[in-house]
């Protein structure tokens, strides 16, 4: 067969066996010159590829070009079709790389079919004939596949291996991606005991379905039963959507329990650390309550007017406060709200070192009762009207109104001063109970060793290194409580707890002893390094015995302090009764000139036992606020007898029930701190810990309502 084309003949031909002559169609010869391209073999040629994608890439199939390296994503599918010169029997592709050959599916002259790309590499051709191998085929095709990469798995808090606070849960946050989507994420998590791994547990924690997951959520430690000087293991895993259901897995997380001696330290930190924001927080509450007063009476908005205009715009009501006055009113309200979340903190704080005393083991029902009633000063401190009084200075400012910031300021200035008085009680009661609990600490610590000691005394009557090596190991720890002891008995000196003060010398002296006996048992022959051992543990069995007397002598000595003031209280509170109820009878009975001086001085006598009682209850939550209540009622009541008396007409006589009603108030208010005597000396605890928690959970709850009115 010849084709001519524009001119030019292309002849598809087998072998040639004999000279070719081009003659036309009538057998004269052509004289015009013809090229012939003649092929003496079969060929294969015209090889289309198509990329069909996997589903998840959501791409439409594209055409690649066969002579160049073809890179496709992993599971790609690719849709190969080829023609030849001569009909096919076979036709394929080997990989040069060894592996399993792709045939095509010949018809006549064209062959197809499809190659997966599970794996890259370079893929020769192979065809067939009826006349034998085609020798000529395309180059190779180069097939480079993009793997499918493993799901994004990451723990992203804790931020790093963490201490697990006693009574706690652990708060994980939680991330996962990948382009296929995200089938499942597990945790898997697994006790580590002395250095042996335990079973490993599984938690499904999700199946999202998306390419991007997050979460947090709780850790389940229930089906590990961690005890004390475990470490917990955690690791996040991700599973994908894809066919290969490939696996991710986060860094490894490690959560220790801290062990009974590291709790107490824990504890003792916190107990401190509690104590000293509580006081900052009134600190600064004091400092914004001056500020706040001083902007009161601050006239700069005024001086800047003629006094006459001044006054007409008063009259007017149209005189506006300058831009920059406003702006200060509100940095002060929001410096206020600032304070509140510290006072959040605190109850955090409190909260954790409850726990933290009861995980050691030195949380008596006392010690509690005195976290709750820092909670309840904290609640009484922060009351919805501070809330209200945020709101005024806040809308008086969007007013431009000077009037109104003045006296919104001034409100608020007057519930400053009533939280920082609370502040300040809250601070003064922690320091105290931080002060029982580390004296209690200190003494398991040492009942701690002392235990230690003699278990390591027992092992040493036998040549024995690792009875050795713990006679040195409690001999460090004797020396570490000794500097504790010595450092308590320094704060307890300047916290004037003299009683515990005096006694500390004595229990440190003990475990310095101890840490020296445990040394030289350490390092002695066997008989000696038995006695020593024993010596080391009756030393230290002393040093706790020391500081538990300290801790009760001091407890004692609050509590003489408490009851020897309380019993004053009440005296006076009655004997002010009395005299009131007296005052009551001679305004009764008609004009009296002596009754106003009188009730002058009641008033003060009033006013004097007030102060006392504040002073008192910020040493101990023993003072209830039922008492503080009562006595602040009577106060009033008081208050107001005496100006009733001072504004009377007819002698006295219309002031009698407003005396009468403050003696009765000022009996209610002697009965409730007697009741509160009775209390404080049947506990325990001089400072009435647990109590505190309570309150500061409540002023926590209030300050919340408190942000969301002034943000409003």
């Amino acid at each position: 067969m010849l084709e001519l084309r524009d001119g030019a003949a292309t002849a598809l031909l087998g072998p040639l066996d004999a000279d070719l002559t081009l003659v036309a169609g009538d057998g004269r010869a052509l004289s015009d010159t013809v090229m012939i391209r003649v092929h003496d073999r079969a060929f294969v040629g015209d090889v289309a590829v198509q990329a069909i994608f996997p589903a998840y890439l959501a791409r439409p199939p594209e055409p690649l070009a066969a002579g160049e390296p073809m890179r496709v994503p992993q599971g790609t599918v690719l849709r190969i079709e080829a023609r030849a010169s001569t009909e096919l029997i076979a036709i394929g592709l080997v990989p040069e790389e060894g592996g399993d050959t792709v045939r095509l599916s010949a018809r006549g002259r064209s062959a197809s079919g499809r190659l997966t790309s599970a794996r890259g590499g370079t893929w020769r051709w192979f065809a067939a004939g009826p006349a034998g191998p085609v020798p000529d085929v395309p180059p190779p095709l180069e097939l480079q596949v993009v793997p499918d990469v493993a799901p994004r798995a990451e723990i992203l808090s804790p931020a790093a291996d963490t201490v697990l606070a006693p009574g706690s849960a652990v708060m994980l946050r939680l991330a996962a991606s990948d382009d296929h989507g995200i089938a499942r994420a597990t945790l898997r998590s697994w006790r580590e005991v002395d250095g042996r791994s335990g079973a490993v547990v599984e938690q499904l924690v999700a199946q999202p379905g998306t390419s991007a997951w997050a979460a947090e959520l709780p850790l389940d430690l229930a089906p590990h039963a961690l005890e004390p000087g475990d470490a917990l293991h955690v690791v996040l895993v991700a599973t994908d959507d894809s066919p290969w259901a490939q696996t991710g897995e986060s860094r490894e997380l490690v959560i220790r329990v801290p062990t009974m001696a590291e709790a107490r330290a824990l504890a003792r930190a916190l107990g401190d650390s509690a104590a000293a924001r509580t006081a900052s927080a009134a600190s600064a509450q004091r400092d914004l309550a001056q500020r706040t007063r001083e902007a009161a009476r601050a006239r700069s908005d005024r001086g800047a007017e003629p006094a006459g205009e001044r006054v007409a715009a008063e009259r007017a009501g149209t005189r506006a406060m300058s831009y920059e006055s406003a702006e200060r009113a509100v940095a002060l309200a929001k410096a206020q709200q600032q304070i509140a979340a510290r006072v959040r903190d605190a109850q955090r704080d409190a909260a954790a070192l409850e726990r933290a005393l009861k995980a050691a083991g030195a949380l008596d029902t006392a010690l509690a009762r005195q976290l709750q009633e820092v909670q309840r000063l904290l609640r009484d401190a922060l009351t919805p009207e501070m809330a209200r009084q945020l709101a005024a200075v806040m809308a008086a400012s969007k007013k431009l109104s000077p009037e109104e910031t003045r006296r919104a300021l001034e409100q608020l200035a007057a519930q400053q001063e009533r939280l920082r008085a609370e502040l300040e009680r809250t601070a003064a009661m922690l320091r105290r109970a931080a002060l029982e609990g580390a004296m209690q600490t200190l003494h398991d610590d040492a009942l701690e060793l002392a235990a230690r000691a003699r278990t390591a005394a027992d092992s040493l009557v036998r040549p024995n290194g690792a009875a050795r090596t713990e006679a040195s190991a409690v001999s460090e720890r004797s020396r570490a409580l000794h500097a504790q002891i010595a450092a308590l008995g320094d704060r307890l000196q300047r916290e004037d707890a003299t009683a515990a003060a005096r006694r500390m010398p004595a229990a440190a002296e003990h475990a310095a002893r101890a840490a020296e006996a445990m040394s030289r048992a350490a390092a002695a022959a066997l008989e000696e390094s038995e006695r020593e051992g024993r010596r080391g543990a009756s030393e230290m069995t002393e040093a706790a015995q020391r500081i538990a007397d300290a801790r009760d002598a001091q407890v004692q000595e609050w509590k003489n302090g408490l009851t020897a003031e309380l019993d004053r209280a009440s005296a006076e509170a009655m004997a002010l009764a009395a005299a009131e109820s007296e005052l009551a009878q001679r305004a009764a009975a008609g004009a009296d000139s002596a009754l106003r001086g009188d009730q002058s001085a009641v008033q003060q006598g009033v006013d004097r036992l007030s102060a006392r009682l504040e002073r008192a209850a910020g040493r101990s939550a023993h003072v209830s606020p039922g008492a503080q209540r009562a006595l602040g009622e009577a106060r009033s009541r008081v208050a107001e007898a005496t100006r009733e008396l001072a504004e009377s007409t007819r002698g006295g006589r219309d002031a009698a029930p407003e005396l009468a009603s403050a003696a009765q108030a000022l009996s209610a208010a002697a009965a409730q701190m007697m009741r509160d005597r009775a209390r404080a000396a049947g506990a325990r605890s001089a400072s009435g810990f647990a109590e505190l928690m309570e309150r500061l959970a409540e002023i926590a709850k209030q300050q919340g309502g408190l942000n969301a009115q002034a943000a409003g």
